[in-house]
């Protein structure tokens, strides 16, 4: 009995050419060690490097540690190699720490726009490590969520003032030619006094296009100029909707959204769109001093016709 070849299946070589190895085109990462985040706080604490009196947070899926130290928070940002060396929390941690280093080139006055860095490092290149100090304040997320549940109490003032605020913080970081590169709002601290801190530099760079800078992670859509596709845009049209009258806030998103559009080499963009919250908040503050004079004559009115009432019933009595 003879027997036949079976027919060759499809997809294989039928001219009987060597199948190309594809696997040996993979060049695999070079495998680096892994250091779990004890390990990584126990090394610190042996070097002298991280001293404590109370842990108050410990975030161990993050690698983040909130801790105090003579009745004073701060921050620890731990980050390890992966298993594969890719983009690793190491990396992240050593351009963020790069990003601070820049920002201390900002006078006083801008610098309090951004945390302060403590200590930072790399240990034996097995991991990087950030302290920083605590922002007494909450994210803007928890802020508008707040505010929109009780639209009622929230000051139109209070709302410009944190557009305010924020926009010079990005003014303060492209000033040094910094671009965010993850504007969301949870990366915008707000604190007591409405000053605004941007945290969380771990994607930023100077070799970005400053259009990343107002494009938001949840919102990526650098090439459409709008309200869903500009970061920075998206965050103020979110201020804005926390008033119970977002009617005062419509000129100003106009007015904003026009800088933002024309913008070309965009080197003065946040300078102009802080312009036109200043002027906003003036007008704002300028109506509510007029708006207390007119309350208050027609007060002062109902208090004279009443005196002079009063008086005629007395002239009747006696």
């Amino acid at each position: 009995m003879s027997l036949t070849a079976p027919p060759s299946p499809i997809g294989s070589n039928n001219n009987n050419r060597p199948l190309p190895k594809f696997g040996l085109r993979i060049k695999t990462p070079e495998q680096l060690p892994v250091v779990s985040y004890n390990d990584m706080k126990k090394t610190l604490i042996d070097d002298g490097l991280f001293d404590y009196d109370k842990i108050l947070v410990d975030d161990k899926a993050r690698s983040v540690c909130i801790f105090q130290k003579d009745n004073i928070k701060f921050v620890m940002k731990l980050g390890n190699h992966a298993a594969r060396n890719d983009t690793t929390k190491y990396k992240l941690l050593r351009n963020e720490d790069k990003i601070y280093m820049a920002l201390q080139r900002l006078d006083k006055q801008s610098q309090a726009y951004f945390p302060q860095i403590v200590d930072a490092g790399s240990v034996d290149d097995k991991f990087y490590y950030i302290i920083m100090e605590y922002v007494n304040g909450q994210t803007l997320y928890d802020y508008l969520t707040k505010a929109y549940a009780n639209r009622n109490k929230v000051d139109t003032n209070d709302l410009l003032t944190i557009m305010l605020n924020f926009t010079r913080a990005l003014k303060a970081l492209w000033s040094q030619q910094i671009v965010h590169g993850d504007l969301s709002i949870e990366n915008v601290m707000i604190e007591p006094n409405l000053n605004v801190k941007l945290i969380d530099f771990e994607k930023s760079s100077t070799a970005l296009k400053l259009a990343t800078n107002t494009v938001g992670s949840s919102h990526l859509n650098i090439n459409n100029k709008s309200a869903e596709g500009l970061g920075y845009f998206y965050l103020l049209v979110k201020i804005a909707n926390a008033s119970k009258d977002e009617s005062k806030f419509r000129q100003l998103l106009t007015n904003i959204k026009e800088v933002l559009a024309d913008c070309t080499d965009c080197q003065n963009v946040y300078a102009d769109c802080e312009s036109w919250i200043n002027l906003a908040l003036t007008d704002t503050n300028t109506n509510s001093e007029s708006s207390n004079s007119n309350n208050g004559m027609r007060g002062g009115g109902r208090k004279s016709r009443a005196r002079a009432s009063k008086s005629k019933r007395k002239t009747r009595r006696v």
